[in-house]
């Protein structure tokens, strides 16, 4: 998909999602495409129903960038479809079969399956979630004898939300639900760009009842996905929906401060943090930021050594190679480099079955230099300059300050460790 030279600002943004949904598609990652393509989809919408220009062949060629992106989403969603486990809908019980039946708004999931040792690296979110959220849920951090009266621990409010932002495939998703088992808490599921579409200026009646639901757990975690779908910056080319939904949403989130939602916690996640509302990000709502950056190479080296075996590969090959070669890639296009890999062994086993062999060694199909030579030339990062860019203007303004320094440093430092 194309656009001509004089391309306005939501076109180019439009143009850097569908590169990395395609970038995902072809990486075999179709969850991260599909959701792309969803959030493509959206833009495209918005600009159906508010056109920039009122020439018949531009409307056609928008209509047809439509038309693309739906059939992408209805080809990747069967993909993705037959390689995931659906999980129960709020107030669905799975059908007699067994099978649990679909939801399109939001899941609830009891247990995620995810724990912090799953996570590699993220250590400060990990001290955040300990020290500020597990911690005061521990009734024998409720008090404390100091000069003999008995005073609370925590005199402050709890910080109800989490902004988990950073570029596509760094496991920010995977982060959120270790985050959920950690505290011990239901995880709510929220398709953003799904609600969006559905419901138009009526976000706070749609979601209505899952407050009411997490507010009945013991401990429940509101996630939603792509956050700037919903609380997107105001601004000219924002539509008057867009603008409804913002405020009912910032009502909602206010509302997690009452005594109802007293255990209700909230993470939301993005790619594009630039684009959220100052207001959203404030104290009480989303206060706590945190920065998922791309895998450094000791954290490369722990999914490839995770990934990949000793005797897969020839014997003059260094797993570190491998993750050094792969700086600046995301995790996703990590694991999927590395799942390449592990294919091409197994597509070896498979020609030596063919030809008869019943015992084989694991030399004569372990992957060579040369073959992850040219598996790796053809690899190629999802990670876009301008995304780091946007990433960077978002904590600029904010003042925020990252361990690893600016995202633009720190991109720059990955090729030279």
């Amino acid at each position: 998909m194309t656009f001509d030279n004089g391309q306005n600002q939501t076109e180019q943004r439009l143009m850097t999602i569908i590169d990395s949904a395609s970038q995902f598609d072809r990486l075999g990652n179709y969850e991260e495409a599909v959701a792309h393509y969803k959030r493509a989809l959206i833009i495209v919408k918005g600009m159906i129903e508010k056109p920039a220009s009122n020439d018949p062949a531009d409307k056609k060629r928008i209509e047809s960038i439509a038309l693309k992106l739906v059939d992408s989403i209805n080809r990747v969603t069967k993909l993705v479809a037959t390689s995931s486990r659906t999980i129960a809908p709020i107030g669905v019980s799975p059908t007699p079969s067994g099978e649990p039946a679909n939801s399109n708004e939001f899941q609830k999931i009891t247990h995620t399956g995810v724990t912090f040792n799953d996570v590699i690296g993220c250590e400060e979110i990990k001290d955040f979630v300990k020290t500020s959220w597990i911690d005061r849920f521990k009734p024998e951090y409720a008090t404390v004898v100091i000069d003999g009266q008995t005073v609370p621990i925590y005199e402050t409010k709890l910080e109800k939300g989490i902004l988990l932002y950073g570029l596509p495939g760094t496991g920010k998703t995977m982060i959120s639900k270790a985050i959920a088992s950690e505290v011990n808490a239901v995880f709510y599921n929220i398709d953003a760009k799904q609600i969006v579409d559905k419901y138009k200026g009526e976000t706070a009646k749609a979601l209505g009842r899952l407050f009411d639901a997490a507010g009945k757990e013991k401990r429940a975690i509101i996630f939603v996905d792509e956050i700037d779908s919903i609380l997107t910056q105001p601004g000219d080319d924002v539509q008057q929906h867009q603008k409804m939904d913002l405020n009912q949403w910032l009502s909602l989130m206010d509302g997690m401060n009452s005594v109802q939602y007293a255990n209700v916690l909230f993470i939301g996640t993005t790619n594009y943090p630039n684009t959220i509302a100052d207001s959203a990000l404030r104290p009480g709502r989303m206060g706590a930021h945190f920065r998922v950056d791309l895998p450094n190479l000791a954290t490369r080296m722990q999914i490839v050594k995770k990934k990949i075996r000793s005797n897969y590969v020839a014997n003059e090959i260094r797993l570190e190679d491998i993750a050094r070669r792969l700086a600046q890639y995301s995790t996703a296009d990590v694991i999927a480099a590395c799942e390449r890999i592990i294919n091409l062994r197994s597509a070896k086993i498979v020609e030596a079955k063919r030809q008869g062999k019943h015992e084989i060694q694991s030399a004569d199909v372990a992957v060579t230099k040369v073959e992850i030579d040219e598996l790796l030339e053809f690899s190629h990062t999802s990670i876009k300059e301008s995304t780091v860019h946007e990433i960077d203007r978002f904590e600029k303004n904010l003042k925020i300050k990252n361990k690893n320094g600016s995202l633009p440093e720190y991109h720059r430092m990955l090729l030279h460790e």
